[in-house]
């Protein structure tokens, strides 16, 4: 059991160093997700308005700075140093350490024509901003979701304008102070909320209705029902209906 348990830590080494020598690693989708989800988040935290293009950005640069840089010191760094080791009691010291500066460079320029600047483009590039568009997408779905489970705004309307009565929180007029209130405690645009009030409150002064109009605002009172039903909101159903009745009187 001992010995498979290090055949297989062994096993992982090998392909884990493997994939580093080959620069695999740094292209691992997995590893392009996690990196962005969690940078992402910890930025989020630091700067609540922090968009998903900057986080692609500091990934790009995490790419050249810490995964190229790294992959290329490995390569070169231990041939170089044993090169200079060899060389530290000859004559042409200083020759030999101006070669290893020269042919790094040269070696560098070489992977970063036709290995690096080629994988960023084919691969890293690509797979970042899969990654970004996901994100995305995933939020905004988290926010449709959440709006769709939201009550609608005429709904929000009619339950505070019932809650209001029965508690006897003050009077709710069709004015900026009314709808700025509904504003701060529901957060949608005041200037919605204060037609949606004049509705309920102008009832015997609205327009007539058009069929399409009524069965949208009976949907909402449906939907008003539910919530206070799942509040066991006796009252506050009982006001509603004699609303609604007046809402929908010829």
């Amino acid at each position: 059991m001992v010995i498979l348990k290090k055949e297989l830590v062994m096993n992982d080494f090998v392909k884990k160093a493997t994939s580093f020598l080959f620069f695999d690693l740094p292209l691992h989708p997995e590893l392009i997700s996690a990196s962005f989800n969690k940078a992402h988040k910890k930025l989020l935290v630091e700067n609540p308005d922090w968009s998903t293009s900057a986080t692609k950005q500091k990934l790009t640069y995490q790419y050249w700075s810490v995964h190229v840089l790294r992959h290329f010191l490995a390569l070169f760094s231990l041939p170089a140093l044993l090169f200079i080791f060899l060389q530290l009691n000859q004559t042409s010291f200083r020759q030999s350490f101006l070669i290893v500066i020269i042919v790094g460079v040269i070696c560098y320029f070489i992977l970063y024509v036709f290995h690096y600047r080629a994988e960023y483009f084919t691969t890293y590039l690509p797979i970042l901003e899969t990654v970004k568009e996901s994100y995305d997408r995933k939020q905004l779905e988290l926010v449709e979701k959440c709006r769709q489970a939201q009550l609608s705004n005429f709904s929000l309307a009619l339950f505070f304008y019932v809650l209001s009565n029965i508690n006897g929180f003050g009077q709710i007029s069709i004015d900026d102070r009314s709808a700025n209130l509904l504003m701060r405690l529901y957060g949608v645009d005041p200037g919605s909320m204060k037609k949606h009030l004049a509705l309920i409150i102008r009832i015997s002064k609205k327009t007539k209705l058009t069929d399409r109009k009524i069965t949208e605002f009976k949907n909402r009172f449906a939907e008003t029902y539910d919530f206070m039903e799942s509040l066991h909101f006796v009252e506050g159903i009982k006001r509603l209906k004699e609303l609604e009745i007046r809402f929908f009187a010829p």
